[in-house]
């Protein structure tokens, strides 16, 4: 619906009309939280293009990789790390064994509870997450190159102000 070829002024026309015909309200808040969602499905698109082609990652993979590099020695139960993904078990056992299978993680033995294993990143699963996040970055500041350095900090304020 909306390119990085249109104009400022025929995006607030298909989104004046959106609103108007689709969503009939006059809430002013649909012209804030509309762009927002169509900014994070641009962004997440081209995200998951990048990640498939050029890394054979999912997003869910990429998210569990960086989950395990932000965590205590890269290191994190199985629980721990669907609970942090808000994932499934079941659908955390399939995750883990894709990311075992292309050696980005290993099981190892918890010293805690011998009964179960931790997840670990491997150093293959680290450089491919590295890589990644570098692509990501380039991606984001590719989308967001019309912005400002200050209204980038604007906007981060103004949005982390909104999760309050």
């Amino acid at each position: 619906m909306y390119n990085a070829s249109m104009k400022m002024n025929e995006i607030n026309a298909k989104l004046k009309c959106l609103l108007e015909n689709v969503v009939k309200t006059d809430s002013k808040i649909s012209y804030l939280v509309l762009p927002l969602h169509k900014l994070s499905e641009k962004i997440l698109v081209s995200v998951d293009k990048v990640l498939e082609e050029r890394h054979q990652l999912s997003y869910s993979e990429f998210d569990a990789l960086v989950t395990l590099k932000a965590s205590n020695e890269n290191t994190l139960s199985p629980t721990e790390l669907y609970t942090e993904m808000t994932f499934s078990s079941g659908g955390m056992t399939k995750l883990l064994k894709k990311l075992e299978s292309k050696q980005y993680v290993i099981r190892i033995n918890n010293i805690n509870d011998g009964r179960s294993k931790l997840v670990q990143l491997t150093k293959m699963g680290d450089e491919v997450m590295q890589h990644a996040l570098k692509d990501i970055i380039a991606i984001e500041e590719k989308i967001l190159t019309h912005i400002s350095e200050d209204e980038k900090e604007t906007l981060t304020k103004l949005l982390i102000k909104a999760f309050r």
